[in-house]
């Protein structure tokens, strides 16, 4: 009986570890978002350090302060987005980096 209690605790401690590590491997890096906005997004959409753009989509700024821009949602649009914006073939990293960015706009 403790030998199966031993084992169960081992893989419990197992799995945690799996899980905390691989949450840190993944999480969304801001500036990496930032830096991807400034190359691709900056013609059309106004971020904290760009003061020109063409008003064809809206602010960082103020997609971060609509709480109808949700993280599900932004993933949705940036994965398949629609005219006027672009077709890019992003990855969930990346998406996950630009939402982590906008997000930093947040008042």
């Amino acid at each position: 009986m403790k030998k199966q209690s031993v084992k169960k605790s081992t893989i419990f401690l197992a799995l945690a570890l799996l899980i905390t590590t691989t949450h840190a491997s993944v999480a969304a890096d801001p500036q990496q978002g930032k830096a991807l906005t400034k190359q691709w997004c900056v013609s059309c959409h106004l971020s904290d350090d760009n003061k020109s753009a063409s008003d064809v989509g809206p602010p960082f700024a103020q997609i971060a302060n609509d709480p109808r821009y949700t993280d599900a949602r932004l993933r949705a649009w940036l994965h398949d987005p629609h005219p006027p914006m672009p077709k890019f073939e992003i990855d969930r990293r990346t998406i996950e980096n630009i939402i982590a960015y906008i997000r930093t706009l947040k008042e």
